[in-house]
This record gives C-alpha cells, structure tokens and sequence, in this order.
C-alpha cells in the first residue's frame, strides 16, 4: 500500500540490490548495537527508546529491494526454505516466547548476553520451527478443513 501511495508502481531504481545490501548492512549493525548493550537494554537504555523504529528504517530498503525484484533478494528470499518459513512464521510467532521461557532456565546467568542470545537462537530458532510445522499440521490445517467456503 505504501510502494502505490509513494507513487512508485511502475518505478524501479537503476541498482536495486544496493538498496538491498543498504538495508542488510543497517540490520547487522543495529543487531550487533542491540546485543551490545543486551544486559542494560532493559534498565532503560536510550536503544530501548528507538529498537523499533531504528529496525524498522533498516527493513525498509530490504522490502523496497524485494518488491523491486532485486536479484540478490530473489535469490535470498524467493526459495523452497524461505517460503515453508513463510507458511508456518505465524505458528513460529505464537511458539517462540513459551519455548524461550523455558529454554531460559537452563542459559546460565554467568554466560554474558552476546553468549546468552547465541546459545538461546540456536535452541529457540529450530525448536519454534519444529513446534510450529507440529502446529500447523495438527491444529491449523484441521481448522482450516472445515471452514465453509464462501462463494459469491
């Protein structure tokens, strides 16, 4: 809605993949500065104030690529993996918080916060996906099953 409310449908800059790139450049870096202040991030830190909005700018060029048909973003984003992610993302949404809650009982406390994201990420990341595909194909597609088609 926004790429035709700019008005540019139809438009497409002369090297869309350095949009792309742009964009994935400001994304590690604003990752990287999060994880940086993980242990203070919570207590008030100016990154707590502008997170959002600082990740936010940085997808923008990323989808702006994406819609532009950037190669590098079809070759990223428009493949087998990424579109099973895409079908169970929203069960990923729902199951990532409960299974980070328990997973982080066992993270120690000693471990600093860049070491406690990565351990946490490589055991929440594949755990939210397997409970999501469990989900999706025991709960979800059920209910879809007998929803009743609308025909006009």
């Amino acid at each position: 809605a926004a790429f035709v409310a700019a008005r540019l449908r139809g438009w497409r800059p002369r090297w869309p993949g350095l949009w792309f790139c742009a964009g994935l450049i400001g994304v590690i870096v604003a990752c990287a500065a999060l994880i940086s202040v993980a242990g203070d991030y919570w207590g008030g830190h100016p990154l707590l104030y502008v997170w959002r909005a600082l990740f936010s700018v940085c997808l923008v060029p990323i989808l702006l690529a994406c819609a532009w048909g950037a190669p590098v973003a079809l070759r990223l984003f428009a493949n087998r993996p990424m579109r099973y992610l895409g079908d169970i993302s929203f069960g990923v949404y729902l199951w990532h918080m409960p299974i980070l809650l328990v997973l982080l009982k066992f993270i120690p406390q000693a471990w600093s916060p860049p070491a406690r994201f990565w351990a946490l990420l490589a055991l929440v990341f594949p755990l939210s996906v397997l409970v999501a595909q469990f989900s999706r194909r025991f709960i979800e597609q059920p209910f879809l099953r007998r929803k009743p088609v609308h025909r006009q």
